[in-house]
């Protein structure tokens, strides 16, 4: 008895050979494709690592930072953020209390009392939903 070598041998029809070489055309489509997709992405992933050292390049000369020996990164705030930031937090600031103190929303419907037991609870630490139950507001 012949011993068999591989599928093709029990196969004698043309039209058997011709699907499997349509099949093996099929497979490399498939794997080139997958590879362009892995290329694509390889080369998109290459760029955003080079926009992010270009962030981080731009970063380390604009506030003049610098790696130390133990590899920290230090930078002291020169005038890149010295006054100019200082002077954009104080108008900041001002708005910010400008916009805390004035009353906001509907007029409380509860009395002076009310407000000063409310208060007391809350100082004393207890939760808004307990206070709520001990004062019937819930």
């Amino acid at each position: 008895m012949a011993r068999r070598r591989d599928d093709y041998d029990d196969h004698d029809d043309a039209g058997w050979f011709r699907d499997q070489l349509r099949q093996r055309d099929r497979e490399i489509a498939d794997l080139r494709r997958e590879k362009d997709e892995l290329n694509d992405l390889i080369w998109r992933l290459e760029e955003y690592i080079a926009d992010c050292n270009g962030v981080m390049e731009a970063w380390r000369d604009t506030f003049d930072i610098k790696e130390t020996d133990k590899g920290v990164w230090t930078w002291e705030l020169g005038s890149a953020l010295g006054s100019p930031r200082n002077a954009l937090a104080r108008r900041f600031d001002r708005r910010v209390r400008l916009v805390h103190e004035r009353d906001v929303g509907r007029p409380l419907a509860a009395s002076e009392e009310d407000v000063a037991v409310v208060t007391k609870m809350h100082k004393d630490g207890k939760s808004l939903r307990r206070i709520a139950e001990e004062m019937e507001l819930g």
